[in-house]
């Protein structure tokens, strides 16, 4: 028999999870960027940094890098498998200019819980 108490914990739990949704590659792109650093350091260096990073070492499940084969453009999210598929929280997008590269952070609505943006922001300012 199915009770209210039930009905209620099912409720509660659609609606915690509900809220903790990372989003997919695409709709992360189309995000307003939220931080915008630029370096003299290649992308590579910067990429090798935050990889090596011992907060981000310990997330590496959650990590993925995607470089583009002219290698003017490298992506790094953060996040995790939610039905099925990688969503992301973060995006770290690294990209060469004349003389050096960009590197902006953009974030999904939700909250990533293994790691703050301001930590994020933290990491990513120690790289360049």
């Amino acid at each position: 028999m199915f009770r209210k108490t039930d009905l209620l914990h099912m409720i509660c739990l659609s609606a915690l999870l509900s809220g903790c949704q990372g989003i997919p590659l695409k709709e992360i792109r189309n995000r307003p960027t939220i931080k915008e650093y630029t370096t003299a350091q290649s992308i590579n260096s910067v990429t090798a940094c935050l990889t090596q990073n011992p907060s981000l070492e310990k997330l590496l499940e959650r990590f993925k890098v995607l470089t583009y084969p002219d290698g003017e453009k490298t992506e790094l999210s953060l996040g995790a498998i939610q039905m099925g598929t990688f969503k992301k929280y973060y995006l770290i997008t690294l990209e060469r200019a004349t003389s050096f590269s960009v590197v902006s952070l953009k974030r999904s609505p939700a909250n990533f819980p293994l790691l703050g943006e301001a930590d994020l922001k933290a990491i990513i300012a120690s790289c360049i």
